[in-house]
């Protein structure tokens, strides 16, 4: 595939006024055009020529140094003279242990391409029922939700789930809340499971739907009693000005259903969240972990390697 000569001259446009407003960042260009062009000789072949005019003459600061032997193939680097201390040694603030010296090296597991069910759905159920068999895993259905609404401003929580089946994921929760409002606005959402003691993650992309009253009334009046009335005395997401107000507001509801069914609240429900990409996530030695791609076109899957 070659380019127009419109797109060449576009391109060297941008260069020539990068070059004349910030020749010191043309290197930079370069490197992040460099990757792109490998695909185009021509154009990669532009860039060689612009390297050995342009970049040349671009100001090098006292700190770094640019090699004029790189390979026309290779990311021009800029090789710093200063000392950098370590991230522990950089935050004096810390006073407890410093995150950038906590490592875990895995290698409880390893995930092969011919042991992997066709549909992901299968492949979850088989991690599944493994991660409620351990019993450092204390709730294996605990999921992060990430949503996030029309101005794609993203929050994240812990839910859990209640169900799978073919069709995809389930939970519940007060559907004026952040998240119900989110959803509302932006029906993409992702699911994230992970399980430190196998060395697993599963990662989900969807869209959620809002499941049938009667599939969420079956489900609210399966929770305990005091659940169900939970649901009414929290007005989820919304500012409370103490913990008694919220008792208060509890002890009131449970007097005012005492000894009758407690209804499912109209502000209660249940989503679907029906995957159209799924990622399982083995971790392996050194970083080099295993991690596969589901990916739903039309009615089939396709699978594939990811780097990790």
């Amino acid at each position: 595939m070659r380019w127009k000569l419109a797109d060449k001259i576009s391109v060297l446009l941008e260069i020539g006024l990068l070059a004349i407003s910030a020749p010191k960042q043309v290197s930079k260009s370069f490197f992040n055009h460099q990757i792109f062009f490998l695909q185009y000789p021509s154009q990669k072949d532009i860039f060689a020529s612009m390297k050995s005019k342009s970049i040349r003459k671009s100001t090098v600061s006292k700190d770094s140094q640019i090699s004029s032997s790189i390979e026309p193939d290779r990311p021009i680097l800029k090789t710093s003279t200063k000392t950098i201390k370590p991230l522990a040694a950089q935050d004096k603030s810390t006073t407890g242990v410093s995150p950038s010296t906590l490592r875990q090296n895995y290698s409880k597991g390893v995930l092969r391409r011919s042991e992997l069910k066709k549909d992901p759905l299968a492949q979850f159920d088989v991690w599944f029922e493994e991660a409620c068999a351990c019993r450092a895993i204390t709730e294996p259905n605990a999921m992060a939700l990430s949503t996030a609404n029309c101005d794609l401003v993203v929050t994240s929580r812990i839910v859990l789930l209640k169900a799978y089946t073919q069709k995809g994921f389930s939970f519940f929760t007060n559907i004026t809340s952040l998240k119900g409002k989110q959803i509302a606005e932006n029906s993409h959402v992702s699911l994230l499971f992970y399980w430190p003691p196998l060395e697993r993650q599963i990662q989900i992309f969807g869209t959620a739907t809002l499941l049938p009253i009667a599939t969420t009334e079956r489900y609210f009046h399966s929770r305990p009693r005091d659940s169900q009335l939970a649901a009414y005395a929290s007005f989820q997401s919304a500012v409370l000005p103490n913990r008694q107000t919220l008792e208060a507001r509890m002890h009131s509801i449970r007097k005012k259903f005492k000894n009758q069914e407690i209804p499912l609240p109209d502000f209660w429900g249940g989503y679907l969240v029906a995957p159209n990409v799924m990622k399982f996530w083995q971790g392996r030695q050194n970083r080099l972990h295993d991690c596969f791609e589901y990916t739903k076109k039309e009615k089939n899957w396709i699978i594939e390697r990811l780097n990790p």
